[in-house]
């Protein structure tokens, strides 16, 4: 109790207002964390698309003007391939006099593979890029220019050789 001519606050006054600073943090930090783990989120699919777009963007590039396109590597020259590392990247190779050079790219490539529809000029490949709980599948189509593809069955691989 205050008596007369005292100043201050009474020990229930600070433990209600201590109360009420613990509840109202509580709330402040509930919200700090669920923004965090949203702006999280939201990096890791930005990431993944970035990835995907990339190696999507390589692929197509590397077909569009592809002289002849198979499963099985090409005789004679210089050819190229593009498969799946076991790092979970793309890789572009070349093949020239024996030795052979590759481009890694991508970094979270889970599955690659390559068909055709049968007759046509269209090489479609499906890229599935992951990373944590973001999964972006990718199924593109490749118009070729000037010949066709000898893609039989569904390949992880694919050779060709360029103008």
């Amino acid at each position: 109790m205050k008596s007369r001519g005292e100043k201050g606050f009474t020990l229930i006054e600070l433990i209600v207002v201590i109360g009420l600073l613990v509840i109202i943090l509580a709330v402040l930090y509930n919200i700090f964390m669920v923004s965090q783990k949203s702006f999280q989120t939201g990096i890791d699919k930005s990431i993944v698309q970035q990835d995907a777009r990339v190696c999507s963007n390589k692929i197509s590039d590397e077909l569009k003007l592809a002289k002849t396109v198979s499963v099985n590597p090409i005789p004679g020259g210089e050819y190229y391939s593009i498969s799946l590392a076991p790092t979970n990247s793309v890789i572009i190779t070349t093949y020239s006099g024996g030795v052979a050079t590759q481009q890694e790219f991508g970094s979270y490539i889970q599955s690659l593979t390559f068909t055709t529809v049968a007759g046509s000029e269209l090489v479609q490949f499906n890229l599935i890029v992951k990373n944590g709980n973001q999964t972006i599948p990718i199924n593109t189509s490749v118009q070729l220019m000037n010949t066709t593809a000898d893609l039989t069955t569904s390949s992880s691989q694919v050779y060709y050789t360029k103008y």
